[in-house]
Parts: structure tokens; C-alpha cells; sequence
């Protein structure tokens, strides 16, 4: 409806105008239905595009000794069994997160986990880091004194970072997180009785270099590489280097890393 009326507008205006520098009002009409075709169109082309998008994966391997470490009681060497305890299962049960980023335009992003998880539209997750099924086997050997009920690690996109950390039971946090680093952020769910601390930012801007310009110019590379670099520095990332590889670079992940997590993602080739 809205388009037909501006056709409309077009069509009465042009024909006022022609009309009132003198045209007869047969001129008048044949310029206005001109006119009004022409913006039909021009309303129906479509721009070309100046991007197109490479789909690409991204693994996120967190640093569990260090974050575990500095998020439970642990503190020393005496508090390792009663960390083991608590924890009640091997390093590799523990996730390296993963996802395949499909499409990502106006319409949204488009993200494959793998496995059940299959295709979202969202990249919003949790893991549970803790089986809680272990807190209802009593210990008479260790005491649980001083770990968190609950904790969960998540992964979640808020505007233009991903967002990477733990929910942690809010009486836990309560107690306890003087004696933690103090995080990015850190954001209370009282329904779930569970504190959000944010360990790491992953900017959105990273991944820029998956949108590749039709119209290839080296100096527009160079300035993506500039202000990725730049969201880096600013969210406390920085690159791994790759020294004496076998492969050319271009076939291996971009890596960065934090005291929390080391990054890699890749095209999909």
C-alpha cells in the first residue's frame, strides 16, 4: 500500500509541475506515467552487494586449571583432594567449545553446534561444568566445605562481544568472591539462584575477516586487519604466533588467547 502511494505522489506532482510551466495536461500526463515508471524501476533494482560472506568455525578452549583454580576454593596444594572431590570427573569431560558460524546477514546468524545441539540462530549456550549428580553420593573421606553448588559455563553474544564465563550459585559468590579475581562483569539471576561473571569478551569484530569485498582492494584488507587488531587490544587479547610450521599459515586457524581462554577459528573450506 505504502509504495503505491508514493507512485501516486510521484505521479500528482510531476504533473502539477508540467502542467505549470505550460505543458498541456495530455503532456502533463504522459510525463507523470513516464515519471511514475521510472520510479518503479528504480525502486525495483537491486543494490550489488559489496561483501560476501565466507562461513567459518570457531573453538574456544578454556584454561580449566586456571579458571577453576582461581573460581573454587583452591588456593594450595592440601586443597587439591577436596577440589578433586567436588570436581568428580577427568579434564576431557570438560568442554572446548565449538561452532560453525553458516550465515550471518541481515537476516541473522545462522550457527551449527554439531551433534543434537544441530542448527541455532542464536549463539547462546550453557554447559554444566559440575555433575550435580555427585552432590547426592555422600563423602565421609573429603569435604565438599567451600565449592560452589552449581556451576555452569556459558557462552553468549551480548551486542558486539560473546561473552565467556560461569554461573556460579549466588550464595557461593557471596562468600567467596573476595577471595576470586574480580571479572569483567557479573550479573544475578535470583529465579536460578545463580550469579553470571563474565571472564572474557570476544569481539564480534574478530571476525570481520570473513567478509570479503567483491571489488578486492589491499589498503580496505589491511584496514580490516588494523581494526580487529584494535578490538583485540582493547577487549585484552592477543595473537598467537606460529613459528616453524610445516604448512603455509593461510591453512591454519587464527589463534589469540587471554589468561582464560585460547581462540581459534578458520574458514570452512
Amino acid at each position: 500500500m505504502a509504495k503505491w502511494f508514493g507512485f501516486l505522489i510521484v505521479f500528482v506532482v510531476v504533473g502539477s509541475l508540467a502542467m505549470a510551466v505550460g505543458f498541456t495536461w495530455k503532456q502533463a500526463i504522459l510525463l507523470a506515467i513516464f515519471a511514475t515508471y521510472v520510479e518503479r524501476g528504480l525502486g525495483m533494482t537491486v543494490a550489488k552487494p559489496t561483501h560476501t560472506f565466507e562461513p567459518y568455525y570457531v573453538r574456544i578452549v578454556p584454561n580449566w586449571s586456571r579458571i577453576l583454580t582461581d573460581f573454587t576454593a583452591v588456593k594450595n596444594d592440601e586443597d587439591w583432594p577436596k577440589f578433586l572431590a567436588w570436581f568428580g570427573r577427568t579434564w576431557n569431560d570438560l568442554p572446548a567449545d565449538w561452532y560453525s558460524v553458516l550465515r550471518n546477514d541481515n537476516d541473522g546468524v545462522l550457527v551449527y553446534r554439531g551433534g543434537e545441539l544441530g542448527i541455532r540462530t542464536a549463539i547462546d549456550w550453557t554447559y554444566e561444568v559440575k555433575k550435580n549428580e555427585l552432590w547426592r553420593i555422600p563423602s565421609e573421606r573429603v569435604s565438599h566445605e567451600g565449592f560452589p553448588d552449581t556451576m555452569y559455563f556459558f557462552v553468549k553474544q551480548n551486542l558486539d562481544v560473546i561473552q565467556l564465563g560461569l554461573s556460579i550459585s549466588m550464595d557461593w559468590w557471596q562468600t567467596f568472591s573476595s577471595h576470586c579475581p574480580v571479572p569483567l562483569e557479573t550479573n544475578n539471576e535470583h529465579m536460578f539462584g545463580l550469579v553470571k561473571i563474565v571472564l572474557a569478551q570476544l569481539p564480534i569484530r574478530e571476525f570481520d575477516l570473513y567478509w570479503n569485498e567483491v571489488d578486492y582492494k589491499m589498503e580496505n584488507v589491511d584496514r580490516t586487519w588494523k581494526s580487529v587488531r584494535e578490538s583485540r587490544r582493547k577487549h585484552g587479547w592477543e595473537e598467537i604466533i606460529k613459528e616453524n610450521l610445516d604448512f603455509p599459515s593461510a591453512w591454519l586457524p587464527i589463534g589469540i588467547k587471554n589468561k582464560y581462554f585460547d581462540v581459534q577459528h578458520g574458514s570452512l573450506r
